[in-house]
């Protein structure tokens, strides 16, 4: 089983296809109603064994937020923490009717972008988890939690919301963080660690399935610390959840390809790569024909897309397939494993962008935390 699922975003009917050719294994997909037409939702679960409809609910929350092709699947509502109960009911109806259409296999319970986890957002979460629950199995429902990475700074609020949390019998949890607008993001090490200890009490010792969305390479720390599985895709705007993706811009320019090289647990511009890198060995784990465009300077965006998850689910399947504690000991192995890398590019002479040594840094730190408050 796989411990990768796609994260859908535009373009889904011709890339998913085409991550299946070149064997990228994503056991599941969730579908995304704002990149993918109501009459198309269904054809798009085609392939994947896990079928989840992301409600994508939050952008009521968000201020300016606006996702234009929610109408087309009825999903209407305007909800706020003081919404009646009669409302609430009519948005979760909407909801379940969308993810019975798109034929999903389990149902996610809406929720609102909260700024922690005892604000009212929050405690409204608690109220459409409720809802759902009266229109399907609870073993079939997977509860939205999106939260700001700084709700994850107090601990005491986070032990108090799973406490109540661990009284439902549902099937699990549909993580979603919002980190930092650039890509690729820096964590707080902190609050990562927390992050991976909310992942761990929910799965390990609560025994709730975890999917954490749009987690990307912290996703990776994500199974070390128990996550049944992390979520990617094509496009940065399905690596990280920001606020900025739901709200109106004027555009910008095509982000430069990036590469996600094993070894540096980093994904890099691509245009920096040159055949230093492989003669120092940083390279490895990257396809020969990879290797090639990177030094011939035709590694394109379309490769970039490809590549990041070919190599995200390598990493995730690997990982996902050990114990609790050899996950945690891989991917300990793994950061130290980059640092070295960092450090003999460094040693050589050889020039690597700005942030990547400080991203690691977090990485380690938070993994740290966790093992020391946890294990």
């Amino acid at each position: 089983m796989s411990s990768l699922y796609l994260q859908s975003g535009w373009g889904h009917h011709t890339r998913a296809p085409q991550l299946r050719n070149l064997g990228v294994n994503c056991s599941g997909v969730i579908l995304s109603p704002q990149h993918i037409s109501a009459e198309r939702l269904a054809e798009a679960a085609g392939g994947f064994a896990d079928v989840l409809v992301d409600p994508q609910a939050y952008v009521q929350s968000i201020p300016d937020g606006e996702a234009t092709r929610h109408e087309e699947h009825g999903l209407t509502a305007d909800l706020s923490y003081t919404s009646s109960a009669r409302e609430i009911g009519d948005f979760v109806d909407q909801v379940f009717a969308v993810q019975q259409a798109a034929r999903a296999t389990r149902f996610v319970a809406p929720a609102m972008l909260a700024a922690g986890f005892r604000d009212e957002w929050s405690q409204l979460g608690h109220t459409l988890l409720a809802s759902m629950i009266d229109l399907v199995d609870p073993g079939r429902v997977l509860a939205a939690v999106t939260v700001e990475a700084a709700a994850f700074a107090s601990w005491d609020d986070v032990e108090i919301w799973m406490d109540l949390f661990s009284r439902r019998d549902v099937a699990g949890i549909y993580l979603i963080v919002e980190g930092t607008s650039q890509y690729p993001p820096l964590w707080d090490a902190a609050q990562l660690a927390n992050v991976l200890r909310f992942i761990y009490r929910m799965s390990v010792v609560n025994q709730y399935e975890v999917i954490w969305g749009y987690s990307d390479l912290a996703g990776v720390f994500g199974l070390a610390a128990g996550a049944t599985a992390m979520a990617s895709g094509w496009h940065y705007s399905a690596r990280r959840f920001t606020r900025g993706s739901w709200t109106p811009s004027s555009g910008g320019r095509q982000p430069r390809p990036r590469v996600l090289i094993p070894t540096l647990l980093h994904p890099i511009d691509a245009a920096s790569v040159s055949e230093r890198w492989r003669d120092a060995g940083v390279l490895e784990g990257l396809p020969a024909a990879a290797q090639q465009l990177l030094i011939e300077g035709e590694f394109d965006r379309t490769d970039s897309w490809t590549q990041h998850l070919s190599a995200l689910s390598t990493i995730a399947n690997n990982l996902g397939d050990l114990p609790l504690l050899d996950r945690v000991g891989e991917a300990t192995i793994m950061l130290e494993r980059a640092m070295e890398a960092v450090g003999s590019l460094d040693d050589q002479g050889i020039a690597i962008e700005p942030g990547v040594s400080a991203r690691l840094g977090e990485f380690q730190g938070a993994m740290d935390r966790f093992i020391r408050d946890e294990l």
